[in-house]
């Protein structure tokens, strides 16, 4: 929560019934992180043009629902663009043991 200033999850006119209004009142109770919803089927890259419309911090990384972080891995990333703002980093991404 150090380096976190928001957390910003895109909906993009999903049909499925579980991420309508469960996800609405789950998300209503966390702090920091706000639900976008359009209107409009957008797409991977569209919904995280949305998000990055929206963000409010200086930094912006886009995950995928896929995702799993760890403790620390977001401090490499940050100490990257401290270095040149103008700076596209990603990390490591390694699959996920299902057992």
């Amino acid at each position: 929560k150090r380096f976190l200033k928001e957390i910003i999850l895109v909906d993009d006119l999903s049909n499925q019934g579980h991420l309508k209004a469960a996800l609405s009142e789950y998300i209503s109770k966390l702090d920091g992180v706000r639900l976008i919803r359009s209107n409009k089927r957008l797409g991977v890259i569209g919904g995280r043009m949305l998000g990055a419309a929206r963000a409010t911090g200086d930094v912006l990384i886009f995950m995928d629902s896929h995702c799993e972080c760890h403790n620390g891995w977001l401090e490499p990333l940050l100490d990257r663009i401290s270095f040149d703002r103008t700076r596209v980093v990603s990390p490591v991404i390694d699959v996920i043991d299902r057992k």
